[in-house]
């Protein structure tokens, strides 16, 4: 659990998570595009992070990291790693604004058929003779 700079006591399972503090909620396209001024950034997150590795003590972070097929184990101290962690989530929510723009396109996409079954099955109920229907 991390104490954020609201008080807020977060538990960050994810980089979901991440992303969503330093994002509005809810976020736009604009959010995703780092267009939105009204974002926190990732100062607030930065501080947040380091206090809670400060306070819990650490000093180094080692973590496993593949690229392609190769598998590291790397060792950095804190503000090494947390600079690190946070230019790749940015990277991440740019990245994430390919799949929100995919997804909606899916989403439209489905209720176009949607609209089409409906629209193709509207005519018919309405040419039926409407007497035979019980209210």
């Amino acid at each position: 659990m991390i104490v954020m700079w609201n008080g807020d006591v977060t538990a960050l399972k994810s980089y979901y998570c991440c992303l969503a503090k330093i994002m509005c909620n809810p976020a736009s396209l604009k959010c995703y595009t780092d267009k939105c001024k009204q974002c926190l950034g990732v100062e607030k997150l930065r501080d947040a992070l380091i206090n809670q590795f400060k306070e819990d003590l650490v000093d180094e972070v080692t973590y496993n990291t593949v690229d392609r097929c190769t598998m590291e184990s790397i060792t950095k101290n804190v503000e090494d790693f947390v600079q690190e962690f946070l230019e790749k989530l940015v990277k991440l929510r740019t990245h994430s604004t390919h799949l929100l723009l995919t997804c909606k396109k899916n989403c439209f996409c489905i209720r176009k058929q949607t609209y089409n079954k409906v629209n193709g099955l509207l005519p018919k109920l309405v040419s039926e003779d409407l007497t035979k229907i019980k209210y």
